[in-house]
């Protein structure tokens, strides 16, 4: 068993945090400045997006992170992207 561990008091809304520190390093023009780098984010996104995918498929999924899917399961990799209706699009960048 694992000894329990004491819930700590935060010291404020982090997300709050985290967006306004976004922003001034985006005012700032300095990327040094980030508390979390784009990586960092993206790692999270992805993981987060991949609990969604298992769960959704009902069983494991392993990312291949150099092609950036789910390598041969073909149904976890069509939730990859959003299927779009109505005459959305996905925006071209």
């Amino acid at each position: 068993l694992m000894a329990e561990i004491a819930a700590e008091k935060t010291q404020g809304n982090y997300l709050d945090f985290h967006t306004r520190n976004f922003i001034e390093s985006i005012q700032k023009n300095d990327p040094s400045n980030a508390k979390c780098t784009p990586f960092t984010g993206s790692v999270a996104a992805i993981n987060a997006h991949m609990g969604n995918v298992a769960f959704k498929t009902g069983r494991k999924v392993y990312w291949d992170n150099e092609k950036k899917n789910f390598g041969n399961d073909k149904e976890a990799n069509a939730l990859i992207n959003a299927t779009y209706h109505n005459g959305w699009a996905k925006p071209k960048v």
